[in-house]
């Protein structure tokens, strides 16, 4: 039989803030996947859906940016993701970030943490992703990660079940807005940049991934974690302790290759079944 695309609908990708996440491009045109992928993309964060799901609906989310990039920064990421098209935005100070977005020279993606399992039971981040594709300019320029889920309800480039989750440690929590990240799904890699390092001494650009252990030293890191646990506590104690029992979503998505992740070993007890220790 003749496969319909030649890749499958949904990839795992990994990072220096993920060590396991499932990038979902079914529904995307070779061509529209290729406007999204290896592109270096600018973060607004979320910790927990709420306050993502009211900026999407109202479009506000690009006003986030709005004082955290300088017109200059703009342009050069403009000139790392599209090359000599970027020229239309030489010259131009008032409302570039506005005209960037319009003119769809620049990438954001959406960041939303401390929704996974053991956080808040894993809910599916759909109206966040029907937002943002509502939305007549971030459609076209906007990208989606959560440590929650998605289902096939979604459309547009999402990525989700980011794996350890924030609440548990994950360095999907320490992102910020501002954060420059650069996703080639093809290479199966998403990572946040060290943006100083990733600019040479002319001006081009050359992805450089920010040491993890940079990343983890963030002091809001141990903030959110301790904001998550405090949240924890308005759920009842019984949906608690199934919540604890569940298990990472890299599980659910690599079961083979859990070595890999770290998961735990089976050894079999003499004359018993198959158990899981640490």
């Amino acid at each position: 039989k003749t496969a319909i695309r030649p890749v499958s609908g949904i990839i795992e990708v990994a990072g220096n803030f993920t060590r396991s996440a499932i990038f979902k491009r079914a529904g995307m045109s070779p061509e529209a996947i290729g406007l999204f992928d290896r592109r270096v993309y600018v973060t607004v964060f979320y910790l927990g859906e709420h306050e993502a799901q009211q900026d999407l609906l109202h479009g506000r989310v690009l006003h986030k940016l709005a004082g955290v990039l300088r017109p200059a920064q703009i342009r050069m990421l403009a000139r790392a993701n599209f090359g000599d098209a970027a020229s239309e935005l030489d010259g131009t100070e008032d409302a570039i970030l506005d005209r960037a977005a319009r003119t769809k020279l620049l990438r954001i993606l959406v960041v939303i943490a401390g929704e996974g399992p053991k956080a808040n039971g894993i809910p599916e981040m759909f109206y966040p992703s029907e937002y943002l594709n509502r939305d007549p300019i971030l459609r076209h320029v906007g990208a989606l990660i959560t440590d929650g889920r998605y289902s096939g309800a979604t459309y547009g480039p999402c990525i989700g079940h980011a794996s350890p989750e924030a609440l548990e440690g994950g360095l999907i929590g320490a992102l910020r807005t501002g954060d420059l990240v650069f996703m080639d799904t093809g290479g199966g890699r998403i990572d946040v940049l060290d943006a100083a390092a990733s600019w040479t001494a002319d001006g081009t650009f050359a992805p450089v991934a920010l040491d993890p252990v940079a990343l983890a030293a963030r002091p809001e890191h141990a903030e959110r974690i301790a904001w998550l646990r405090e949240r924890r506590l308005n759920i009842p104690s019984t949906v608690r302790l199934l919540l604890d029992a569940t298990t990472t979503c890299m599980e659910g998505v690599t079961p083979i290759g859990l070595a890999a992740h770290e998961a735990k070993a089976l050894v079999k007890r003499p004359g018993g079944p198959a158990v899981s220790v640490p």
